[in-house]
């Protein structure tokens, strides 16, 4: 018998984002329906986790499947109580890596689309309003 999603959380918890990934693979089947948000979003954890461990070589990478699979659940899921979290941390990693724009787009969603989520529309409120979205001015470039 294979792991359950509360054992894959606490694998998660405990920094074992390899063990995680690898019981997560058989829950992903289309017969779980609403239950594969819940398995990207146990991917997305992972993966973030994998990004952020000390001396990671693949912390770029890991970042960007972590962003993948919390926006599959924002995508194909909705109406699931885990999308307006996973907008917010497909918001986070793309600040992370340099897209404010894209970061303020995703949050700019959260807050429109869930209006009354406070757990994850304050966050990003706050979020929006300290994120610069402006080009950089290029020091080389010629001034008029």
């Amino acid at each position: 018998m294979g792991a359950g999603l509360g054992d894959i959380e606490a694998m998660i918890a405990a920094s074992r984002f390899d063990d995680a990934l690898r019981a997560l693979e058989p829950l992903d089947t289309e017969r779980l329906g609403a239950g594969r948000a819940e398995v990207f979003y146990g991917r997305g954890r992972a993966w973030l986790g994998k990004s952020e461990l000390p001396g990671s070589v693949d912390a770029d990478r890991d970042a960007r499947r972590a962003g993948l699979a919390f926006m599959r659940v924002a995508i194909h899921f909705p109406g699931h109580k885990l999308a307006p979290e996973s907008l917010f941390r497909a918001g986070q990693l793309c600040q992370r890596a340099g897209r404010p724009e894209l970061a303020a787009n995703l949050w700019t969603e959260l807050v429109s689309r869930y209006p009354a989520d406070r757990a994850w529309g304050e966050p990003a409120r706050r979020a929006l309003a300290s994120v610069s979205t402006r080009p950089a001015v290029d020091a080389a470039a010629p001034r008029r």
